[in-house]
């Protein structure tokens, strides 16, 4: 490790809250009531994304220009008020130029939100060796585009970089651009980050103690992953672990396996066959099972159950973090209630069921509306 590369805010600086109530202001002067739960999924968007995507939400139109000028009015008026950098943010970045490391920003924000920002490190901007921001790029986090131009211009390689993130977005952004990423839990909980891909994880920048050189930092590093939490899936819990793949391709990814051993039912007595693929929280892996029909039909296994024996043979207790179920019947069908009951041991209640069809046509809900009071004798 050679170079790290910093986002700002919420790692740098505690700005969301302030941009969030800087944008609420906005829209109340259109006579639009934004929610604060509509701002999470925002957290590491650009400035103009998050707002055309709350004026989506509300189906209004907004003039870009105005709403970012009254953005930025306001937003420099508030973070004027108070310090808004965190704790060990300018000694961390010094600690870094001391030892002989390449330190970068690589921002979604607009130029000018990161510049005021980065005036709270009290700090010269020549103490960066690079600022990247929304402007530079056409595609912004998560693609991998902004960490990839970051690598570039510091003549660095990827797998190099250090990368801070507090973002989903920002994380899976710096992951596909092959870099070792520590996902901070100021915007995300911790068991939230532990799903994103991030290498490793700490609260917050002031958690980081002094280090001379980076290997004592990757040991600190190290020891700090070890404390993330378990998650409860059903009955169990589960270390999560980290998928490198966004969710849009792992659930396609699923529907495919799932069909193909749809194709492999035994099914004589029915007729009906069922494809079943589920996720495992531990490992990323896909699982997939079919249904096996016997003439004693009590015997009968579903492909949902097939499929939670298929994972357990392989790596023991699992949790499931989603689970696809392909028929032929439109609508496409959802576990039986023996499923359901099998299913519960090892699932969360808000994992998500996608029924599918043959045709592709997808109908998703979550597992605590499938059975929302299964039978468990919880394992602590």
């Amino acid at each position: 490790m050679n170079t790290v590369i910093f986002d700002v805010d919420g790692v740098l600086v505690d700005s969301e809250a302030i941009a969030a109530q800087v944008e609420k202001d906005y829209f109340k002067t259109l006579e639009v009531e934004v929610a604060q739960e509509e701002f999470p999924p925002l957290v590491g968007s650009s400035q103009v994304g998050s707002l055309l995507t709350l004026a989506k939400n509300h189906k209004i139109e907004i003039n870009t220009d105005e709403a970012l000028s009254y953005f930025f009015t306001n937003y420099e008026k508030l973070i004027k008020q108070d310090s808004f950098a965190f704790d060990r943010a300018k000694s961390l970045i010094l600690d870094f130029k001391k030892i002989g490391v390449k330190v970068a920003v690589a921002s979604s924000a607009l130029k000018a939100k990161v510049m005021l920002n980065l005036s709270a490190l009290n700090l010269p901007l020549s103490t960066f060796d690079l600022i990247v921001t929304g402007e530079d790029i056409c595609r912004n986090k998560p693609n991998p585009d902004i960490y990839q131009l970051a690598a570039i211009k510091l003549g660095v390689e990827p797998s190099s970089c250090l990368v801070f993130e507090d973002s989903l977005l920002g994380i899976a952004s710096a992951k596909k651009a092959g870099m070792t990423v520590v996902g901070l839990t100021t915007s995300e909980n911790a068991e939230v980050i532990a799903t994103s891909g991030a290498n490793y994880i700490i609260s917050e920048l002031s958690a980081i103690p002094y280090f001379e050189t980076m290997e004592q930092l990757k040991l600190f590093l190290q020891g700090e992953e070890s404390k993330v939490p378990p998650v409860k899936y059903g009955a169990n819990y589960i270390k999560v672990g980290k998928s490198p793949f966004p969710k849009e391709f792992t659930i396609k990814r699923m529907i495919e396996m799932a069909r193909k051993t749809r194709e492999n039912a035994y099914a004589p007595f029915s007729g009906f066959k069922v494809g079943a693929a589920l996720l495992s929280a531990k490992t990323g892996r896909i699982y997939t099972g079919c249904n096996v029909e016997n003439s004693s039909y009590g015997a009968t296994i579903c492909a949902e159950r097939n499929a939670v024996l298929n994972a357990i043979a392989n790596e023991g207790v699992i949790g499931i973090e989603t689970l696809v179920v392909v028929t032929s019947s439109n609508p496409p069908s959802p576990p039986c209630a023996q499923c359901l009951q099998v299913l519960a041991e090892f699932t969360k209640s808000e994992a998500e069921v996608i029924l599918v069809d043959l045709e592709g046509n997808r109908t998703t809900y979550s597992f605590n509306s499938l059975l929302p009071l299964p039978f468990l004798f919880s394992k602590v």
